[in-house]
């Protein structure tokens, strides 16, 4: 071209570029062109010559995986006919960089290919450990193997039915630690959070003691009267609910023990811990499953049955019961709050 400019677009964004004097080609003979559009430079070889060399162009804080193949374009802005002997086009390749600090690892994660902590999925038996071709196979090894199996990824996170839910799973990478945060703080704001989500109430949902006396309410009012057998389902009914209570009431003391190991001051999480053993007695769990009066005793646990809960006298001993869970997680949060 008159100005022996070098031009061209970047990638994705298509905004052009323009460098007078450093597209000087020998004429009348061949010429030698290379391009290099990388990851972290893009440069531009004329006669194996540096012409130019760029770097923190937009596209390239991209994830170029989700961008769609597209042809490579090559013109002279029209500037006459050019000939040229050969074209060859290839991938750089790109080898992985993980770096390992003390109990992190960062990451590459625009890599085809990448070895990964280990992730374990759910109530599952194994764990991924790596994944290929952007994320699409997963690495996955279970039990005692030594190699890895290859999971398609839309087999291992497909929609999953279960008793009238679909329930959709996947995973995200977050990049690199942004702030370091101390983990006593971490702890101390989730046991300042416990007692706010307790008291969350809308026209479509509510947690905490409101939750137990709504479910309370709804058994004792008649909610399954008119339930057939066939569309009683006691999970989505009534044993979510009791799992739910179930799970706080056993599963929390790891979390309270290690709360207040990094913070000595607020110890009054021994009164909370306690509360929610008697969570667990009362549901008739931590050894208590021969108490006549707890709520798996009573018929309104997981043993739950839909004669039970059309059976007047005895549903109205289970809304009882769940009405003295309302009364302890009350006392929880009155707990917390008057020493946060």
């Amino acid at each position: 071209m008159p100005e022996e400019a070098l031009r061209f677009h970047q990638p994705i964004f298509k905004d052009r570029y323009n460098f007078n004097g450093r597209g000087r080609i020998n004429k009348n003979e061949y010429n030698r062109l290379t391009w290099i559009i990388g990851a972290n430079h893009l440069a531009v070889f004329i006669n194996d010559e540096l012409r130019y060399c760029g770097v923190n162009f937009p596209y390239m804080g991209l994830d170029l995986s989700r961008e769609l193949t597209l042809p490579i374009i090559i013109g002279s802005n029209g500037q006459g006919c050019k000939y040229f002997k050969s074209i060859r086009v290839s991938q750089l390749a790109y080898t992985p960089k993980t770096k390992i600090r003390k109990e992190e690892l960062a990451m590459i994660t625009k890599q085809s290919n990448n070895m990964i902590p280990v992730i374990r999925c759910g109530g599952s038996t194994g764990v991924f450990v790596g994944y290929e071709d952007y994320g699409k196979v997963l690495l996955y090894i279970t039990g005692d193997k030594s190699e890895p199996e290859w999971i398609a990824l839309n087999e291992t996170f497909a929609p999953n039915p279960f008793h009238g839910y679909d329930y959709k799973s996947g995973w995200i990478f977050v990049g690199d630690k942004k702030e370091n945060r101390p983990l006593a703080r971490i702890y101390r704001e989730a046991i300042q959070d416990i007692a706010p989500m307790q008291r969350i109430k809308t026209d479509a949902y509510c947690f905490g003691a409101e939750a137990f006396r709504a479910w309370a309410k709804d058994i004792e009012d008649g909610k399954f009267d008119k339930v057939t057998l066939e569309a009683f389902d006691p999970w989505c009914d009534h044993t979510n609910y009791v799992c739910t209570l179930a799970t706080n009431g056993s599963c929390c003391h790891g979390f309270l023990k290690r709360a207040q190991e990094l913070n000595p001051d607020i110890d009054y999480l021994e009164k909370v811990s306690t509360l929610y053993r008697r969570i667990a007695e009362m549901w008739g769990g931590d050894n208590n499953h021969n108490d006549p009066d707890s709520l798996e005793a009573l018929g309104g646990g997981f043993n739950v049955t839909l004669e039970v809960l059309q059976d007047k006298e005895k549903r109205a001993k289970i809304a009882a019961k769940i009405r003295e869970f309302a009364d302890v997680t009350d006392e929880i949060v009155r707990i917390i709050q008057a020493n946060i």
